[in-house]
């Protein structure tokens, strides 16, 4: 036989997990084989490990010349490919025939020595002849070992069929794939909540359970499987990506009631069923404001002329932040971010501004959008949606009329807002917000809005996925004082006027009860008390044919006064601010307090 070269050699079926297909890998592999006796020899584009026939001596017949080296490689194919070592053990097996004894013959000098039981003939087959050798070259051929062939003999001798037995012994450490199962069902079995302030969906199990306490009510729900916490801990660990929660928070105060009134033990069970359906109703209602979500998402990423935007406050943080005892008895600089999420690029801009710059209403808030709005103009969108958190800021007639103004300017053909009910109002720029507070928890220390900025941009991996907007006081506009020059405060709805309609069934413009609001016109907005709701309310709110432009007047002329109380507690915290932020806090020092216009005034 003759090897081939190593650039000939193929890596074999079965490799090592990991490692790289190359040239040196392969010659690992001829390496170790040579180690262990083997030979590689590329055959009929295949590479073939077997033991190395030595020479043609065997017996004094010289079995192993009957065959070239042809056929001596063609057997050794046939029984390398077999799939498993069953199918290769039955084909030795049938190489083999037992028969008697025929003559016994003591031999000289062995004393007390086993008889031998019977006799054993060897073959191989050659294409599809089987040809008797002798032992050793039966061996040979095969690239077998002798105790091999003779754990085939003994099984021949008992009529049995070899069986692959190789790792079949169960340990007695085993742990029983039902107890597994009853591990898996008992985990499974606790609700999991889904996590609305992180990018990553993130699952958490009740802020009363722990590991722990899952094992103690494991042992009770089943006594009989005899598990060590140690495994129920590495196997939840290992298989289920939960965490536990935090107590809720801004809970909804209709689903807290309700909840209450289910749980009464004074409530009889008709109060109860009214308790229950009422709470189904209450959250496929909150329900509607995230599939409507979700379905504009899609329909901004598959239409360039749609966008759609989600608009909140993020709590406010107070400058300085350092660790310090006594700032937490002290007023401290409020610092307002305003965020407008893309629901397209889930990129989102901040606005990012303290309380002496600007303040938190209507003018605040149109006016970031106006500016967010003059970004995007090349970009000819003729669709708007808005969704809505802040419902103090936003929900009002100033918001409306803004609205309504850019589809009179022709910014958008149409413009839609949703209110999301009190309570279940989870937005993705509320999980923008946790990436943020996320950094901010990591700051030990930072004095400044510049600074705070810095840790917004370095909040996400992304790099765009913040963009921060320094706000002054020369971008706010006075849109408060502007709209009611072009637009009425309230009128009754197109399908409750006139006299044929009842005094009790005409409708007027309340803001408050609509969560739906849509505009494509100028002069009218049509309101639905629920998102998509069949009942819509028309209104007509355009009063004047004067020509409409956005405020040119701003809303703070001068700086934004600051309590006398909150003054005097910031320039008590000049002494832990260093020099190098003594120019932005020297400036804030000198801000007009409020007790001083009064006087003024």
């Amino acid at each position: 036989m003759s090897s081939s070269s190593d650039s000939e050699v193929e890596t074999p079926k079965k490799r090592k997990k990991g490692v790289v297909n190359s040239e040196g890998y392969k010659r690992n592999i001829i390496k170790k084989a040579k180690l262990h006796g083997l030979q590689h020899v590329n055959y009929a584009g295949k590479t073939i490990f077997a033991k190395v026939i030595a020479g043609n001596e065997c017996c004094h017949q010289k079995c192993l010349t009957k065959f070239t080296d042809n056929e001596k490689l063609n057997m050794q194919q046939l029984f390398c490919n077999m799939d498993t070592k069953d199918q290769q053990d039955l084909h030795l097996q049938r190489l083999l025939e037992t028969q008697p004894v025929s003559r016994r013959r003591g031999k000289i000098g062995m004393v007390n020595t086993k008889p031998k039981s019977l006799t054993v003939k060897y073959f191989v087959l050659n294409g599809n002849h089987r040809i008797g050798v002798c032992k050793q070259a039966y061996l040979s051929i095969h690239g077998v070992t002798k105790k091999r062939c003779e754990r085939l003999v003994l099984l021949l001798k008992n009529n049995k069929s070899p069986k692959d037995m190789r790792g079949k012994n169960v340990s007695g450490n085993a742990i029983k794939g039902t107890v597994i199962a009853n591990i898996r069902s008992h985990i499974e079995s606790y609700p999991v909540k889904i996590s609305h302030y992180t990018n990553k969906e993130m699952r958490y199990l009740d802020s009363k359970l722990s590991v722990k306490t899952m094992y103690e009510m494991f042992k009770e729900n089943f006594p009989n499987d005899r598990i060590s916490y140690k495994f129920f801990w590495s196997y939840f660990k290992e298989n289920y990506d939960l965490r536990f929660g935090r107590p809720a928070k801004d809970t909804c105060s209709t689903c807290e009631e309700l909840n209450a009134k289910i749980k009464s033990e004074t409530l009889n069970d008709n109060a109860k069923g009214v308790a229950v359906a009422e709470l189904l109703v209450h959250k496929r209602r909150s329900k509607k404001f995230y599939t409507t979500l979700d379905s504009v998402k899609k329909m901004c990423e598959q239409n360039d002329d749609t966008l759609g935007i989600c608009i909140d406050y993020m709590a406010n943080v107070s400058l300085p932040q350092i660790p310090v005892q006594d700032i937490y008895y002290y007023r401290q600089l409020t610092v307002c971010t305003f965020g407008i999420h893309n629901l397209k690029s889930k990129a989102m801009t901040c606005y990012v501004y303290h309380e002496g710059e600007a303040g938190k209403g209507a003018n605040d808030v149109c006016s970031f959008l106006k500016h967010y709005f003059e970004q995007d103009a090349e970009r000819k969108i003729k669709k708007l949606y808005i969704f809505d958190n802040c419902c103090g800021q936003n929900k009002n007639n100033t918001m409306i009329r803004f609205a309504m103004s850019l589809i009179e300017l022709k910014i958008f053909e149409k413009v839609e807002i949703f209110f999301p009910i009190r309570g279940h109002s989870f937005m993705p720029c509320d999980r923008d917000f946790g990436l943020i507070k996320r950094q901010l928890n990591r700051a030990e220390r930072f004095y400044t809005v510049p600074e705070y900025i810095q840790i917004i941009s370095a909040a996400s991996k992304n790099p765009q996925k913040f963009s921060i907007v320094e706000v002054s006081r020369d971008m706010i506009y006075d849109f408060k004082s502007w709209w009611s020059r072009f637009y009425k405060k309230t009128c009754l709805s197109n399908e409750s006027y006139g006299k044929r309609v009842p005094r009790s069934q005409k409708k007027s413009f309340a803001i408050a009860s609509f969560h739906q609001i849509t505009i494509s016109s100028p002069s009218e907005v049509v309101c639905r008390e629920l998102i998509n709701g069949l009942l819509t309310d028309t209104f007509r709110l355009r009063n004047t044919e004067k020509n409409l432009a956005f405020p040119t007047t701003q809303a703070y002329p001068e700086k934004l006064a600051i309590s006398q109380k909150k003054m005097t507690d910031i320039t008590n915290t000049l002494r832990f601010i260093p020099d190098a932020y003594n120019a932005f806090w020297q400036e804030i020092a000198t801000w007009p307090t409020v007790e001083q216009e009064r006087d003024n005034d």
